[in-house]
This record gives C-alpha cells, structure tokens and sequence, in this order.
C-alpha cells in the first residue's frame, strides 16, 4: 500500500512538473547557452508542437542573438498556436524583459518595413506600442510607414505622439512639415521645419564635437571628405582618415559616431532644403536663398539644392554666380539636361555667346535634338556674332518643330 501511494506520488509529482526540455531550455537560456537551449527548444518542439511556450522560448533565443527573421516566424507560430497566452507570457512572466521585446518587436518592424510589408510592420509596430508605450521610435516608424502609403492624417497622428513623448525631436517635426509641405501648406510647412532645425543644430553640434574632439574645431572640408568616403563605402580608407586627421589609434570604434554624424548631417541639411522650398513658394526668395546655401554648406552635393540656388541667382541677374551651381550640377551629373540649359542661358546673358553655342550643340542637342528651346537660342547667339547662315537654320528647324507639335 505504501509502495503503491509512493508511486501515485510521483506521478503526480512528474505530470506537475514542466516537460523536461523547457526545464533543460530554460537553464540554458539562464547561462546563455543559446545553441544548447535552441536544441532542446527545437525537441520539445518535435514531441509537442501544440505548446505555445515553447515557440515564445524560441523567439526568446533569437530575439538574444539577432535572429531577427527567424524570431518573427517564431512569434508568428505562438501567437497562432495560442495569443493570449503569449501575450500573458511577455507582460507577465517575462516582464522583466519587456523593453528587450519590445525593441526586437521594434526590430522586426524595421525589417519588414525594409522589405515593402507594410501591413506585417505595422502589426509588429502594434506589439511594440503594448510593450514599450513611451518609445517614440515606435510611433516615428509609423508615421514613416502611413506617409509611405499615402496616409497624411494617420502619419500626423503617429509623428504628434512622437512629439509627446519626444518634444525636441527634429525627425518628428520635420516629417510633420513634409505632410504640410505636400500639401502645399508652405505657412506651416515653414513653421515645422523651423523648429525641426532648432533641435537638429543641437544634436548636429554635439556629434560633430563627439566626432572632431581631438581637432581645435569641426573641420567642414574633413566633414566632406568623410562624407564622401562613407557615401562610397571605402571603409578601409575612411579609417585611415579617423585614424590619420581625427586622430583615433582604433577607427572601429569611432564608426557608430561617424555614422550617427552622417544621418544628423542629411537630416538638418534636408530640412534646410525644405524650409528653403517652402519660402521659395511663398516668394520669398531671400529667404529661400539663405535656407538652400545653408543647406549645401552641410551637404556640397545636393542637386537639389544646387539647382535651385542656382536659379535664384538668375532670377536675382546674378550670372556668374549662377554658373558655379549649374557646373557643380552637370560635373556631378553629366546628363542634367536643365542644368545645362541653364548654364547655356547664364553664359547668353553674359554675353559670351561661343561657351552658350557650345552648350546648346554639344550637350543639349546631342541628348534632346529636338529642343525647341535650344534650337531658338542657337538662332540668337549666332545671330549675335553675326553668323546670320546658322541663325537662319536654326530658327527654321525650330518653326518646323513648332508646327509639328
């Protein structure tokens, strides 16, 4: 009888107890042994593959080492396999590891985003929010994502709750003045990137500093050189340039700054773009101008900057300076079909009529023969230096095409 009790014990005793892989999984996963725990998970699996926990260990592990894509399938599978129950599990018996979660949700959000599955970065987003509700990152993906999709008022939504929580964040403003700037709102538009340019000169300012701190001062000329090497991807000759010009004995670990340096960079130079755009609307072209050097003296290569700067500067009748963006411009991009023109306009109105006629024929006729535009001013810069012939063939060829249209 006695014999009898002892082994009804333990069956209770073993049928209370978790399966004997989770235990093994969890004692792994508590020494970070993660192929080790990962094995045991993947058994368990095997012999239940009803039991929701064992896929949420799973997601566990790779979760802790960046598995990002295998971790989504996993947590996909658990929430399939049971979603109360896995949500109970991360808020409750894993609380302590939220943020974690809550990040890798972020992660998975990203990596989805990356591959034009809106609607899957979107539900990952959703997890996130539950976990990690003040992470403003959460709510900044968002707001990308429903402008992406032609969602202005939800993207407005998800960038104001950036703000809440974030009130300095220049991403979140000036992603607020696009939305106005779509929508030709150029009042507001002006108003948003203003503020977004308040906070990202002072974040642009303290990672410059982190960056050139073994120089006397930021160096803008070594900015650009490392801009273009890290645009290009030479890796090797970007750390010889931290190590040589900045100083650094290990380049390896300056490349997160260098990297968040290159983002804040575009980021306040875009905006000074925007906000130069937005004035140019507004006919403010002082303004405008003021906004579009600002933002080539962040980033020398804009072409968008470069070009409408240089059209300023012919509305203004400023010629010669005109013609140093439009060469920037056709140096940087041969094809520029509108620089070009430009240039040929810029060099009519200085009257130096041969580099204008060298223009018109041997870059813009070549790729648009039928320029209407170019073939009218030939006729007058040959017409100027009295080539009367040509001026003749050339106007003709452009009634011709006139009256073919």
């Amino acid at each position: 009888m006695k014999k009898l009790a002892f082994l009804l014990g333990l069956i209770i005793f073993f049928i209370g107890c978790p399966p004997v892989y989770k235990n093994a999984a969890r004692i792994y996963i508590s020494r970070m042994e993660w192929e080790n725990a990962k094995q045991q998970i993947l058994l368990g699996i095997k012999e239940t593959p009803t039991d929701f926990e064992y896929y949420c260990l799973l997601f566990k592990v790779e979760v802790a080492t960046g598995q990002m894509d295998s971790a989504f399938k996993s947590f996909q599978t658990a929430v399939k396999t049971d979603s109360i129950a896995t949500f109970d599990w991360i808020l409750v018996k894993e609380k302590d590891n939220r943020s974690s979660y809550g990040q890798a949700f972020l992660n998975i959000a990203r990596l989805m985003h990356s591959k034009q599955k809106s609607a899957d970065a979107l539900k990952y987003l959703d997890y996130a929010k539950t976990i990690n509700p003040d992470d403003y990152e959460v709510f900044l993906i968002e707001g990308q994502i429903y402008t992406e999709m032609k969602d202005p008022d939800r993207a407005n939504q998800a960038f104001t709750k950036v703000l809440k929580i974030d009130p300095e964040n220049p991403e979140a403003y000036f992603l607020v003045g696009i939305i106005a700037f779509d929508k030709k709102q150029y009042d507001s538009s002006v108003v948003k990137f203003t503020e977004s340019i308040k906070y990202f000169d002072v974040k642009w300012k303290k990672t410059a500093k982190t960056v050139f701190q073994n120089l006397p001062d930021i160096d803008m000329s070594l900015l650009y050189q490392i801009a273009d090497l890290y645009n290009a991807k030479k890796d090797t000759m970007l750390a010889e340039l931290i190590k040589v010009k900045l100083g650094y004995d290990q380049p390896s670990a300056q490349k997160r700054n260098i990297e968040k340096l290159m983002i804040v960079t575009n980021g306040i130079s875009r905006t000074h773009y925007y906000l130069g755009m937005s004035y140019y609307y507004l006919k403010n072209d002082s303004m405008a101008l003021k906004n579009l050097l600002k933002s080539i003296e962040y980033v020398p290569k804009d072409l968008d900057a470069l070009f409408f700067t240089g059209e300023l500067k012919i509305k203004g009748s400023k010629y010669q300076e005109a013609i140093s963006y439009f060469d920037r411009i056709t140096k940087l991009n041969k094809d520029d079909l509108y620089s070009w023109f430009y240039l040929a306009v810029c060099y009519t109105q200085l009257k130096e009529y041969q580099k204008a006629i060298n223009i018109y024929e041997g870059e813009i006729l070549t790729r648009d023969p039928k320029n209407i535009e170019a073939l009218t001013n030939l006729a007058y810069c040959y017409r100027e230096i009295g080539n009367n012939k040509k001026a003749y063939e050339y106007l003709i060829k452009a009634e011709q095409l006139q009256k073919e249209k």
